[in-house]
Protein backbone atom coordinates (compact mmCIF):
# COMPACT_ATOMS: atom_id res chain seq x y z
CA UNK A 1 0.00 0.00 0.00
CA UNK A 2 1.57 3.34 -1.00
CA UNK A 3 2.20 5.78 1.81
CA UNK A 4 0.26 9.06 1.64
CA UNK A 5 2.56 12.07 1.78
CA UNK A 6 1.63 15.36 3.34
CA UNK A 7 3.33 18.22 1.51
CA UNK A 8 2.68 21.90 2.07
CA UNK A 9 4.53 25.23 2.22
CA UNK A 10 5.30 26.34 5.77
CA UNK A 11 7.62 28.14 8.14
CA UNK A 12 9.18 25.76 10.70
CA UNK A 13 10.64 27.11 13.93
CA UNK A 14 13.01 24.81 15.82
CA UNK A 15 15.16 24.79 18.94
CA UNK A 16 18.19 27.05 18.81
CA UNK A 17 16.16 29.96 17.45
CA UNK A 18 16.43 28.59 13.91
CA UNK A 19 13.71 29.08 11.31
CA UNK A 20 13.40 27.22 8.02
CA UNK A 21 10.83 28.05 5.34
CA UNK A 22 9.99 25.85 2.38
CA UNK A 23 8.10 22.79 1.23
CA UNK A 24 7.40 20.63 4.29
CA UNK A 25 6.74 16.91 4.20
CA UNK A 26 6.96 14.00 6.58
CA UNK A 27 9.41 11.15 6.19
CA UNK A 28 10.56 8.05 8.00
CA UNK A 29 14.22 7.17 8.58
CA UNK A 30 15.18 4.00 10.42
CA UNK A 31 11.60 3.57 11.61
CA UNK A 32 11.48 7.06 13.18
CA UNK A 33 9.35 9.96 11.95
CA UNK A 34 11.00 13.20 10.83
CA UNK A 35 9.93 16.46 9.23
CA UNK A 36 11.61 17.34 5.94
CA UNK A 37 11.92 20.98 4.87
CA UNK A 38 13.04 21.66 1.30
CA UNK A 39 14.29 25.25 1.52
CA UNK A 40 14.17 26.94 -1.91
CA UNK A 41 17.07 28.72 -3.56
CA UNK A 42 17.32 32.41 -2.71
CA UNK A 43 18.53 34.48 -5.68
CA UNK A 44 20.82 37.47 -5.09
CA UNK A 45 18.95 40.74 -4.84
CA UNK A 46 19.37 44.46 -4.24
CA UNK A 47 17.80 45.94 -1.12
CA UNK A 48 17.45 49.49 0.16
CA UNK A 49 20.04 50.54 2.66
CA UNK A 50 20.89 53.71 4.56
CA UNK A 51 24.53 54.64 4.94
CA UNK A 52 26.14 57.46 6.85
CA UNK A 53 28.04 60.06 4.84
CA UNK A 54 30.77 61.47 7.07
CA UNK A 55 31.34 64.44 4.76
CA UNK A 56 27.78 65.77 5.08
CA UNK A 57 27.08 64.15 8.49
CA UNK A 58 23.81 62.76 7.18
CA UNK A 59 22.31 59.42 6.25
CA UNK A 60 21.83 58.72 2.54
CA UNK A 61 19.59 56.22 0.83
CA UNK A 62 21.50 53.61 -1.12
CA UNK A 63 21.20 50.02 -2.30
CA UNK A 64 23.34 47.05 -1.47
CA UNK A 65 23.53 43.60 -3.00
CA UNK A 66 22.46 40.73 -0.77
CA UNK A 67 24.04 37.46 -1.95
CA UNK A 68 21.83 34.49 -2.70
CA UNK A 69 21.76 31.12 -0.95
CA UNK A 70 21.53 27.64 -2.50
CA UNK A 71 18.54 25.35 -2.09
CA UNK A 72 18.94 22.61 0.51
CA UNK A 73 17.01 20.06 2.53
CA UNK A 74 16.79 20.03 6.33
CA UNK A 75 15.55 16.92 8.14
CA UNK A 76 14.28 17.77 11.62
CA UNK A 77 13.26 15.60 14.55
CA UNK A 78 9.73 16.41 15.71
CA UNK A 79 10.78 16.88 19.35
CA UNK A 80 12.90 19.91 18.40
CA UNK A 81 10.07 21.73 16.59
CA UNK A 82 8.35 24.62 18.35
CA UNK A 83 5.98 25.64 15.60
CA UNK A 84 4.93 24.85 12.04
CA UNK A 85 3.02 27.67 10.33
CA UNK A 86 1.42 26.67 7.02
CA UNK A 87 1.53 29.47 4.44
CA UNK A 88 1.56 30.17 0.72
CA UNK A 89 4.58 29.50 -1.46
CA UNK A 90 5.18 33.24 -1.87
CA UNK A 91 5.28 33.79 1.90
CA UNK A 92 7.61 30.80 2.44
CA UNK A 93 10.00 32.07 -0.25
CA UNK A 94 9.99 35.56 1.27
CA UNK A 95 10.75 34.19 4.75
CA UNK A 96 13.51 32.00 3.30
CA UNK A 97 15.02 35.07 1.61
CA UNK A 98 14.88 37.15 4.79
CA UNK A 99 16.17 34.40 7.10
CA UNK A 100 18.89 33.36 4.63
CA UNK A 101 19.34 29.93 6.16
CA UNK A 102 22.24 28.11 4.55
CA UNK A 103 23.15 24.44 4.34
CA UNK A 104 25.88 22.96 6.48
CA UNK A 105 29.22 23.20 4.72
CA UNK A 106 32.21 20.91 5.11
CA UNK A 107 35.00 22.36 7.16
CA UNK A 108 38.52 21.14 6.57
CA UNK A 109 40.31 21.11 9.88
CA UNK A 110 44.09 20.98 9.93
CA UNK A 111 45.51 17.80 11.37
CA UNK A 112 46.86 18.50 14.87
CA UNK A 113 50.53 17.79 15.47
CA UNK A 114 51.27 14.70 17.51
CA UNK A 115 52.35 15.22 21.07
CA UNK A 116 55.96 14.23 21.61
CA UNK A 117 56.97 12.77 24.95
CA UNK A 118 60.56 12.65 26.20
CA UNK A 119 60.84 8.91 25.60
CA UNK A 120 59.20 8.93 22.18
CA UNK A 121 61.20 11.39 20.08
CA UNK A 122 61.58 10.38 16.44
CA UNK A 123 63.13 12.41 13.71
CA UNK A 124 61.58 12.22 10.26
CA UNK A 125 65.06 12.14 8.79
CA UNK A 126 65.93 8.84 10.52
CA UNK A 127 66.08 5.86 8.20
CA UNK A 128 64.94 3.16 10.64
CA UNK A 129 64.55 -0.31 9.22
CA UNK A 130 61.58 -1.11 11.50
CA UNK A 131 59.43 1.60 9.83
CA UNK A 132 58.19 -1.03 7.39
CA UNK A 133 54.99 -1.45 9.40
CA UNK A 134 51.69 -0.43 7.81
CA UNK A 135 51.14 3.22 8.72
CA UNK A 136 47.41 3.44 7.86
CA UNK A 137 46.84 5.10 11.21
CA UNK A 138 48.72 8.16 9.96
CA UNK A 139 45.95 8.84 7.43
CA UNK A 140 43.36 9.47 10.18
CA UNK A 141 42.27 13.14 9.93
CA UNK A 142 42.19 13.69 13.69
Amino acid sequence: MPEERNEFWAVVEVMGHNTYAGMVSDMTLGGAAFIRVDVPEVPPRMEPHQRFNYTTSAYENAEREVPGAPAFTKIIGPSSIYCITPCTEAVAREVAAKRRSEPVSAVDLARPKALVSAGNVDSEDDDDEDDDEDDDEDEVPY
